[in-house]
């Protein structure tokens, strides 16, 4: 039980299309930018999940390290900002990479924490 559940006062927090955090990484998804990183990402979490190994049984992959790796990488370009990527992109990118057959159970998950139109975070 929550603690929100045990005072009978529910959170009230807008759905996900007003969900501010999503909208702009969808909005940067679409991006020449968002598209190479996402096309990094994907294919260092591969790399790091499958190995080099033959054989080798697949393990879980942290989505941070794999940022961390592209961060470090001098041939990935920083994007509009002045950054490579937005560090509240990183669980959004593990779930959009999921998508791939490779990596359908490579990330471990958590509820994700969301910034609304109204400020809220959950």
């Amino acid at each position: 039980m929550t603690q929100i559940e045990l005072f009978d006062c529910p959170l009230e927090l807008e759905p996900g299309p007003d969900d501010v955090i999503e909208q702009e990484f969808r909005q940067w998804l679409e991006t020449s930018h968002g598209q190479r990183i996402y096309t990094e990402f994907v294919w260092r979490s591969i790399t790091r999940r499958w190995g080099k190994v033959p054989g080798r049984k697949p393990r879980k992959v942290r989505a941070k390290a794999v940022i961390e790796l592209i961060r470090d990488d001098p041939n990935v370009p920083v994007g509009p900002g002045r950054f490579k990527i937005d560090n509240r992109y990183t669980s959004r990118l593990a779930r959009v990479a999921m998508e791939d057959r490779r990596l359908h159970d490579g990330f471990e998950t958590r509820d994700l924490k969301r910034k609304t139109t109204s400020g809220l975070t959950g």
